[in-house]
């Protein structure tokens, strides 16, 4: 799977689109924070590898649905330093299923 990863302006997050798929990823600081790696990133491709730079833990998250999505599907889980949030605007998918499609990304990425 393609991706393309997007650095915000200020540096506290990154954003980062997985071609064929109506969800995205974002992976913010816990620390809320400016952290300058993450532009290291923008405009680039990334694999599982670099996601697990940020969130090592990433297949042992304890997701959780945020208490109003409005709109679209969003779920979340914590590391150490880092959070990983999912959102998806088809509002046919549940949490589970996007969830799920994110964990086998992550594997067939890491395969490759």
């Amino acid at each position: 799977m393609q991706t393309k990863c997007y650095t915000t302006m200020t540096g506290k997050s990154v954003f980062i689109e997985v071609n064929d798929q109506p969800w995205y990823i974002s992976i913010k600081s816990n620390a809320g924070e400016r952290f300058d790696p993450f532009f290291e990133y923008d405009q680039k491709e990334v694999k599982a590898a670099d996601i697990e730079t940020f969130i090592p833990n990433w297949s042992r998250l304890s997701w959780q649905a945020p208490t109003s999505s409005v709109g679209y599907c969003k779920t979340f889980g914590a590391d150490v330093d880092f959070s990983l949030e999912l959102h998806c605007s088809d509002r046919n998918l549940h949490q589970e299923e996007v969830i799920n499609s994110f964990l086998t990304f992550m594997c067939m990425s890491s395969l490759q």
